[in-house]
């Protein structure tokens, strides 16, 4: 398992603001400055049946340690680019190593690409995130997660989140699980309102739990 001080010493890859390779940096220096470098975000989609008349998207409650966003709800999986690393296989990568999803490429549908600027406590988060989706039934406790990455995992049921991000309702209550020191889940009811998810300018949450429904529906033709 990586420290902190190891993961903030990883080089990464940094972009001009047209998204152009222009050189190396610390992930410290990345986030310190707002440097503009390559993520990947991986949508759990879970569908319909076993209780889930709606079908769900997994989320995932980010650590207290974490030093960008700690204790905010984010994406199912997301993480940085390595030198030198396609999309792709940063996604399957991560899945591997934040949830213990072992997935083939052929497994993951694109959902496109998203660039985003945010002031997230003391760090300037700069990104051009490649997204993409995988279908996957199991409950929280079934997965294997990072402890030290992920605090809970939270499978909202679609229909609430379109109703929570559309404003219809301020609060849900969410069977979770809890993430334990040693990866194990257990089951927890988990209250959540907007405000407990990472901030963001262009709806990227609502967005998703629309793509998820389209998904679920079975349509072709998807992006977030």
């Amino acid at each position: 398992m990586k420290s902190q001080a190891t993961v903030n010493g990883e080089l990464l890859q940094i972009l001009s603001e047209s998204g152009l390779p222009v050189g190396t940096a610390r992930r410290a220096e990345v986030h310190s400055r707002g440097l503009w470098h390559r993520t990947v975000h991986v949508w759990v989609v879970v569908p319909r049946g076993a209780g889930r008349a709606d079908g769900a998207l997994l989320f995932q409650r980010r650590s207290p340690t974490k030093d960008v966003a700690p204790n905010l709800i984010d994406v199912s999986v997301g993480g940085h680019l390595g030198i030198g690393e396609e999309p792709l296989a940063a996604a399957c990568r991560e899945l591997a190593e934040e949830l213990g999803i072992l997935a083939g490429v052929d497994e993951l549908r694109p959902l496109g690409v998203r660039q985003t600027s945010a002031q997230l406590g003391s760090a300037i988060d700069r990104e051009v995130q490649t997204i993409f989706g995988i279908e996957d039934r199991r409950h929280p406790d079934e997965y294997r997660p990072q402890a030290r990455e992920i605090a809970c995992l939270l499978p909202i049921p679609v229909g609430d989140g379109l109703r929570l991000f559309a404003g219809q309702v301020e609060e849900l209550a969410v069977e979770a699980g809890r993430v334990l020191a040693d990866g194990n889940v257990v089951p927890v009811r988990e209250r959540i309102r907007a405000d407990d998810f990472v901030p963001s300018v262009d709806r990227y949450f609502y967005r998703a739990f629309v793509t998820a429904r389209r998904w679920i529906r079975g349509e072709e033709h998807l992006a977030i």
